[in-house]
């Protein structure tokens, strides 16, 4: 199959509201990373793959046709109705379209390009996951359990709900945020930028909870730092609300605030260098 052709029929099957500009970019990082860890696949021609089983293990061989194994220059659909376990470190495809429910148990599960996520796709603990991108479509949620781990070479781009908890972390070049994002009980999202659009809710809350931006945070929704969670942003465009509270804690470098940004108590705080 063409590049042409996965890149056409990628583009018809994502028909959620996300950004486009962002999905063509080099994932050399990853595929270096997945050099150094020993994982290899197999040079054969990309094909179309599509999940024939029922509830199962993407590792089980009689889900897929010819109970032939999708590798990295696959591109693998899995259909509405169905759930969908990982386990192990081997398990990889170029791109992944997920249209059923997707949870992974253990081990490293990896997509070289896309996951677009339309259910759920949760990571259980200890799990890791590393991609090209992410996209949580508007009925997804994306759930990142206790130690788990989600690398990211581009961005997480989210229509649906993220949830990071319990010292779970997703580590990304970016974050767009279009619905709901929360960090809690010990979670880390860390990125160079973010968006948070409007209409849109930001929540960082509980101790050690930790949204980390190294660049700038544009918030055209709203954003909550509360219940002793803690962000540090190198900087933020504010052009809605930012309100800090019951414990809450925000650092960084500036604010360019043009609507509402409020420390509502004197047990939350806010510091900036400049």
């Amino acid at each position: 199959m063409s590049q042409a052709h996965k890149q056409s029929r990628y583009q018809v099957e994502r028909r959620a509201n996300l950004p486009t500009s962002r999905l063509r970019c080099s994932v050399n990082a990853l595929l270096l990373s997945l050099l150094v860890n020993g994982i290899a696949w197999s040079t054969a021609l990309a094909v179309e793959i599509d999940w024939i089983g029922g509830d199962g293990a993407w590792e089980d061989g009689s889900n897929w046709p010819g109970a032939v194994f999708p590798t990295a220059d696959d591109f693998v659909t899995l259909p509405v109705g169905v759930s969908v376990t990982s386990s192990g470190n081997t398990n990889i495809a170029e791109e992944l379209l997920s249209r059923g429910n997707l949870d992974i148990d253990d081990g490293l599960f990896t997509v070289i390009g896309t996951i677009d996520a339309f259910e759920q796709f949760v990571v259980r603990p200890n799990a890791a996951v590393a991609a090209g991108r992410i996209f949580i479509q508007a009925n997804g949620v994306f759930d990142i359990n206790q130690d788990a781990t989600v690398n990211v070479v581009e961005g997480v781009f989210s229509s649906g709900l993220v949830d990071i908890h319990d010292a779970g972390l997703v580590n990304a070049e970016s974050f767009d945020n279009f619905n709901a994002w929360k960090v809690r009980a010990g979670g880390s999202a860390v990125a160079n930028s973010m968006i948070n659009h409007g209409g849109a809710l930001l929540e960082v809350f509980d101790a050690t909870s930790l949204l980390d931006l190294n660049g700038n945070l544009t918030n055209a929704g709203e954003l909550e730092i509360k219940a002793n969670g803690s962000a540090d942003i190198d900087s933020i465009d504010n052009n809605n609300r930012i309100e800090i509270v019951s414990g809450g804690s925000l650092s960084g470098n500036s604010v360019e605030n043009f609507n509402t940004f409020r420390v509502v108590d004197n047990t939350s705080s806010w510091s900036a260098s400049n």
